[in-house]
């Protein structure tokens, strides 16, 4: 797909790991993050842990179904099992088949995030282009008791973009630019909202760097 969100709740992780001194967690939930499953035994084996739950844990990344059914076969800690069907749950409630996986190594702060966290990649970008989660732990230390979920869309990171694609009504990818362009009631339009002349896009005037779109309403574009 063209872009990918990587899904992932805290409390999967931390569940196996809550009753730990904090130094050892610490270590642990790097080990994880970084999917670094020799040093992750290593720190089992010097703090005396069980790393098998762990490990498997690690394995835990993929297409949502598939991560699931592995998830639902460990012996996860009681809230562990919640924090997972909190987990399914949203993924059946966004109904999307394909854009999706599960990567439990995303592991944002745990002082300030609990439940579900994000990363969202698009291609011709090695790193990811947004991030977030629920972080109701934050609102808490600010002694507000309420739930709370954000993001962060890192724009130096969309800047590396290096190609054109040309997106219809329903978010596909157009191949044809001539085909698209016989449609009535569209404009393309570039990052800066300004209006794109369609001669110059069929004679092929346009700049690689930049990403183009097609929209129904002027003004308005997907991101």
């Amino acid at each position: 797909p063209r872009c990918v969100l990587d899904l992932s709740h805290s409390g999967i992780v931390s569940s196996v790991v809550e009753e730990l001194p904090d130094n050892v967690k610490a270590e642990i939930l790097r080990c994880v993050g970084e999917k670094n499953r020799h040093e992750l035994l290593l720190v089992c084996e010097q703090n005396e842990v069980d790393s098998r739950l762990l490990s498997a844990l690690i394995d835990c990344y993929g297409k949502p179904n598939e991560v699931l059914a592995k998830l639902h076969a460990l012996p996860l800690p009681e809230s562990g099992k919640v924090a997972v069907q909190e987990l399914a749950q949203l993924i059946e409630a966004l109904g999307l088949d394909d854009g999706l996986r599960i990567d439990l190594s995303i592991l944002s702060n745990t002082k300030y995030y609990n439940g579900i966290t994000f990363k969202g990649f698009v291609d011709g970008v090695p790193e990811s282009v947004l991030s977030g989660g629920r972080y109701d732990k934050l609102l808490r230390r600010m002694k507000k008791n309420s739930g709370a979920i954000g993001f962060a869309v890192y724009l130096d990171a969309l800047e590396k973009l290096d190609y054109l694609f040309i997106l219809d009504f329903s978010g596909n990818r157009v191949r044809d630019v001539s085909s698209i362009l016989k449609l009535e009631n569209l404009m393309f339009i570039d990052p800066t909202d300004n209006p794109l002349e369609n001669e110059g896009l069929l004679s092929g005037n346009f700049d690689i760097d930049k990403t183009y779109v097609v929209t129904e309403t002027p003004g308005v574009a997907w991101e």
